[in-house]
This record gives C-alpha cells, sequence and structure tokens, in this order.
C-alpha cells in the first residue's frame, strides 16, 4: 500500500512560506486577518492530505501534518500581527480627511455605539467628537491627519485644566486604535464625560487663523 506522506519543511522554510503567502495581493482587501489564515490553511490542508487522490494517510502522518499545521500558524501570526500593528500606528489619525461629520454628529455614533455595547467604538467617536468640537470653536486648527496625542497637546495649550485628562484619553484612545485592547465601559464613560467638560469649558486662547 503506498501513502502520500506530506512534505515537511525545515523552519526558514515555513518561514518563507508564511510570508510569501501573506504577502500576496489577494489578502490585503477586505478579509479579516483569522479570515485569511484560516482559508490559507484549508488550502495548506488540501494540499498535503490530496484528499482527492483516494489514498489513505496512517496516524503518523496525520501527526505530523498537525505540527506542521500549528508551526505554520505561530510563524503566520508573529508576521502578521506586528505588520497589522504597523499598519495601524501609521493610519492612527483621530479624524481622517474624509470625515465630514460634526462634532454632533460624531457625538451622536458615540451614544449609538454605548447604547449597542460597543465601547470601543463608542470610546473612539467620543474622543473624535471632543477633536471635532475643539476644531468647531477655533480652539485647535481643522488640520486631518493630526494624532491623539497631537490634538490633547494642541487642546491642553488652550485648556490648561483638563491636560492630564486631554493626555490620560489620547493613550486610552490609542490603545483602543490600535488593538491593543478592547474598549470598557467605564473607557466610553469617561471619554463621554471628558467630551462634555470639554465642549462647556472656556479657553484660555483660540486660534484665529
Amino acid at each position: 500500500m503506498r501513502f502520500s506522506i506530506p512534505v515537511t519543511p525545515d523552519p526558514d522554510t515555513a518561514r518563507q512560506w508564511a510570508q510569501d503567502e501573506l504577502s500576496k495581493s489577494i489578502y490585503h482587501h477586505g478579509e479579516s486577518l483569522a479570515d485569511r489564515l484560516g482559508r490559507w490553511l484549508s488550502d495548506l490542508l488540501s494540499k498535503l492530505f490530496d484528499a482527492g487522490t483516494g489514498t489513505s494517510i496512517p496516524p503518523v502522518g496525520y501527526l505530523l501534518g498537525a505540527a506542521i499545521v500549528v508551526a505554520l500558524i505561530v510563524i503566520a501570526t508573529r508576521i502578521a500581527i506586528p505588520a497589522a500593528r504597523q499598519r495601524g500606528r501609521r493610519s492612527g489619525a483621530v479624524l481622517s480627511g474624509d470625515d465630514a461629520r460634526s462634532a454632533q454628529q460624531i457625538r451622536d455614533a458615540a451614544r449609538t455605539a454605548a447604547g449597542a455595547g460597543d465601547h470601543t467604538t463608542a470610546t473612539l467617536e467620543s474622543f473624535r467628537a471632543l477633536v471635532r468640537g475643539c476644531e468647531e470653536r477655533l480652539i485647535i486648527d481643522d488640520r486631518a491627519g493630526r494624532t491623539a496625542r497631537e490634538a490633547a497637546r494642541d487642546i491642553a495649550a488652550s485648556l490648561h485644566p483638563l491636560a492630564v485628562d486631554l493626555r490620560h484619553a489620547a493613550t486610552t484612545f490609542d490603545a483602543l486604535c490600535y488593538g491593543h485592547r478592547d474598549g470598557t465601559p467605564r473607557d466610553s464613560s469617561r471619554m463621554a464625560t471628558l467630551e462634555s467638560e470639554v465642549r462647556k469649558a472656556r479657553a484660555v486662547s483660540q486660534v484665529t487663523s
């Protein structure tokens, strides 16, 4: 009886397979990382076990194949997650150039998200409403691409008593925006409260140009 034995790559080859596969353009449009890895591993299993040939594989073959798949998952995760975080850092602006919503519209979106239990979105949107509100009041200039830390620094220049809270809010925004953790009810509540305080605060100075 002939058996179809999976090819066993050495560590360098396995890493190269993962890098080559994840670099394909098809993996950069719409699908989540979990979807991409799941589909890739499913295809890999089909190739390894050649289910359509009608041959059988001894138990040791399945164990060997499973070990290979686990190793590739670890390699792919170590490659993909840092890359995703790096993309997040490059695109971590509070307000994108095509976000034309008013502060009230963003505030409403935050409340809707909080009501639905999506505290990550609620927290992020409350900070965006805070920044857009300051732009509308001319406390800071209207500038797309401003990061959370830049926004906190610029706003604090005119709202000194809230400087510490603004820095903390920027840190929270970054943590949630970059996927380091999920938002909590406490996060969304505190951010909404700060947004309200900033909205009611009197600025020491205002941007005039």
